[in-house]
């Protein structure tokens, strides 16, 4: 679960256009693709390489990668090598269109402030992706 205060620091900043890290700030990209952030865990590193390798190769998205706190970066560094997307640090807490996640508490979070979340545990991940990205 996230510390209190991670919380209501996605709640405050999750209305500006910004990454917030706490005296950094960093623009979202702005090009008119849709932003989307995926929350990872070590637990689902196949699921995650599939997604970010395959799943999302017909989309044309701004992607953002959140490692689990306890992740080891190096996984998502491999794939950035092939895969343009933005590795966030823990305390980066994004405004993103779309949220692609495990059963996670930062879902959840992200769900209450409106977000489209699609779970990618879920067997419609892949219908569910299409019709949120189409």
């Amino acid at each position: 679960a996230l510390p209190l205060y991670s919380i209501c620091l996605l709640r405050f900043f999750y209305r500006t256009n910004y990454i917030i890290l706490l005296k950094l700030r960093v623009n979202l990209t702005n090009n008119g693709k849709k932003n989307l952030l995926l929350i990872c865990n070590y637990l689902y590193h196949d699921i995650e390489k599939t997604i970010l390798l395959k799943s999302l190769d017909r989309y044309d998205v701004n992607l953002y990668v959140k490692p689990h706190p306890n992740d080891n970066f190096d996984f998502y560094r491999d794939i950035s090598k092939t895969k343009p997307l933005i590795i966030l640090d823990r305390d980066y807490y994004p405004k993103v269109d779309l949220v692609l996640s495990y059963d996670s508490s930062l879902a959840i979070e992200y769900e209450n402030l409106g977000v489209n979340v699609i779970r990618y545990t879920s067997q419609n991940f892949e219908n569910n992706l299409e019709m949120a990205l189409s």
